[in-house]
């Protein structure tokens, strides 16, 4: 979240919009499953203002993008305890869940 100062010199976000949507969503993931939220070290908003949160283990990215957070973060959870129990997070490089229907994983080669 990008930050400007306004006419007094008080710090506000640039887009206030984005910022309540990045702190609604980590109070989601906290509520569900407050393990998963202890996982995350970073939220951040590319370019194109799509969602990606970062894992403590690696950074590796969890790209969710834009629109139905529920779904994504469904798959999020999914793939992430899929991973864990199979002991394969430290060769991820990074999950993007944006596609119905599907997760993509990359894996190092």
């Amino acid at each position: 979240i990008h930050f400007k100062n306004d006419s007094t010199g008080k710090r506000i976000p640039k887009n206030p919009e984005l910022l309540k949507y990045g702190i609604n969503l980590l109070k989601g993931i906290r509520k569900v499953d407050p393990y998963l939220y202890s996982e995350i070290s970073e939220l951040n908003f590319n370019q194109s203002n799509e969602t990606v949160i970062y894992l403590r283990k690696n950074s590796v990215p969890i790209i969710l993008g834009r629109g139905d957070l529920n779904r994504k973060l469904n798959y999020f959870a999914t793939i992430y305890y899929h991973l864990k129990q199979r002991r394969k997070l430290d060769s991820i490089m990074a999950i993007d869940v944006r596609f119905n229907g599907q997760v993509v994983v990359k894996e190092k080669s």
